[in-house]
């Protein structure tokens, strides 16, 4: 398990909730806007924990926490992932949420098999026409489908979340929702404001198109939340 950074943070969407969030270096993606840019080469990684310091780590602070987010990079890629989270399970007994891009539906399955996770955030990129455009290199479509359909039937909690990129257009969310809805009523989705990343980086959209897009697919969902507005 290759831990690249570990931080105490606000759980989103819950007030006054505090979480360790572990982050897992390494990710086969390479989205422009990625807020964790400086962990998705491990090798380029200076500062690293190791699972028996965040054990212990964690021990010592379990009882001023709310929760456990495993973040990245992209944590499925990682080698011995639901041990890690066994071990977690060990030392507390708080809420784990995992945060991923889909790219590995097996071992979601396995996750929530052996109710490793509480809950599940995946991040749907794009509509399937434009997914490699802005994840910036060639995937196969048919795996983040599945991964999809399997977050739904999980039998976990989950959330799927999108950033409003400027690559991205109203229709583009409207096709997309359309999409992870097929296969039924999708419980909570979140619409994400982009963060420019860098002079060369494209603005963001106006605060008002991403309302605008917000409402027309709002009622859509179960529970539907708009952040960084």
């Amino acid at each position: 398990m290759h831990i690249a950074g570990i931080q105490n943070n606000s759980f989103v969407d819950y007030p006054g909730k505090v979480a360790m969030v572990i982050f897992a270096g390494g990710c086969s993606w390479n989205c422009y806007y990625c807020h964790n840019r400086d962990i998705i080469s491990p090798s380029s990684q200076g500062v690293l924990y190791s699972p028996d310091f965040l054990m212990k780590d964690l021990e010592a602070r379990k009882k001023f926490l709310d929760g456990i987010v495993i973040g990245g990079g992209e944590p499925t890629l990682q080698e011995g992932l639901g041990d890690f989270l066994r071990r977690i399970r060990g030392v507390c007994d708080l809420p784990i949420k995992l945060d991923t891009n889909g790219i590995q539906p097996d071992v979601l399955i396995d996750l929530a098999k052996a109710k490793l996770v509480d809950f599940i955030a995946m991040d749907v990129k794009a509509p399937k026409e434009k997914y490699s455009q802005i994840v910036g290199l060639p995937i196969e479509i048919e795996e983040i489908d599945r991964a999809i359909k399997v977050v739904k039937v999980s039998g976990v909690d989950y959330e799927f979340r999108t950033t409003f990129c400027p690559e991205l257009t109203q229709s583009d969310i409207v096709r997309l929702v359309d999409w992870i809805s097929e296969e039924g009523r999708v419980a909570r989705y979140a619409l994400q404001q982009y963060v420019k990343q860098g002079a060369m980086h494209k603005d963001a959209h106006t605060k008002e198109y991403v309302q605008e897009t917000f409402n027309k697919i709002r009622s859509r969902f179960g529970v539907a939340v708009l952040r960084g507005l």
